[in-house]
């Protein structure tokens, strides 16, 4: 017998209760709570380093075109935007990871930017748990 999963995700701001599930008796009931734990002193302050370091980066990446500079930073900014919201949007900072990620690919493994890139990625994906 084949076995398929669905990864399902749930958003809701208010309470949940009855659902019904394939067959059996699965069910979800209770009251979502927003689960993000806000970045503590330390984590903002190191957030904000790496992301400033990023810009700097970007702005003097000569391998970059001004319109793909442009691109960057705009990718760089929804994740700056978002990151510091009371509640992030982590599907925003997700995307946009994921933008920037495709962007710099095409870039030399040895240019700064992309080091830096590199060891700045699993960070920013460490602190919004994506």
């Amino acid at each position: 017998m084949e076995e398929n999963h669905i990864k399902v995700n749930v958003d809701n701001t208010g309470s949940m209760a009855g659902v019904n599930i394939g067959t059996g008796k699965q069910s979800i009931a209770g009251n979502i709570k927003n689960t993000h734990k806000p970045l503590g002193g330390a984590e903002k302050a190191e957030l904000e380093k790496i992301l400033q370091e990023l810009q700097t980066a970007i702005n003097a990446e000569k391998e970059l075109s001004e319109s793909e500079k442009q691109d960057a930073l705009g990718f760089l900014g929804k994740i700056t935007e978002n990151a510091f919201k009371p509640i992030p949007e982590t599907s925003m900072i997700h995307m946009a990871v994921q933008a920037l990620h495709g962007l710099l690919r095409n870039l030399p493994a040895a240019a700064d930017l992309v080091l830096l890139y590199q060891a700045s990625y699993p960070k920013i994906l460490q602190y919004f748990g994506l």
